[in-house]
């Protein structure tokens, strides 16, 4: 299922068009507070936006991302698939920029771990972002939450 169709059934269980699900803020900085950049949990607009900028995303939406994570989304699998695999895609390009955002108090930071622990997809490589994450310029404590949550995948699969 691609990206679209994830955000319009999504969209669909939550009652939302799929022309709002899919409307695209201009890419301004000044547009943080527009309808689809607001702060929401489980907000299958803000994982759309961040995949579609992993190269060349800013601080903003990776909090914005991050922020999304929370145990009301549990009931919602489409959701947890798609936000899981951005997770894992983010975390090994920035995995230091997802780490300081894992330190604000508004990140539900067990959950994030959680999603760490338990890849949805199994192409994921988490012997390989073990090591990035490893490498990485982390706060040691932080870094060892991660890695523990990374060694619980690796010895799921």
């Amino acid at each position: 299922m691609s990206s679209e169709q994830k955000v319009n059934e999504i969209s669909k269980e939550k009652g939302t068009t799929e022309q709002t699900a899919m409307q695209q803020p201009e890419t301004h900085e000044s547009e943080i507070e527009s309808e689809n950049r607001k702060k929401k949990k489980c907000d299958s607009r803000i994982v759309l936006e961040t995949e579609e900028n992993l190269d060349n995303i800013s601080d903003d939406l990776i909090y914005l991302f991050l922020y999304t994570f929370d145990e009301e989304c549990s009931n919602n699998a489409e959701f947890g698939e798609f936000s899981n695999e951005v997770l894992f895609q983010l975390i090994e390009k920035y995995p230091e920029k997802v780490a300081k955002n894992l330190t604000n108090e508004e990140i539900n930071k067990e959950v994030i771990l959680e999603e760490l622990s338990s890849p949805i997809n199994d192409i994921v490589d988490v012997k390989g972002l073990y090591k990035i994450v490893e490498e990485a310029n982390i706060d040691d404590k932080l870094k060892s939450e991660i890695l523990r949550s990374l060694k619980t995948a690796i010895n799921k699969y």
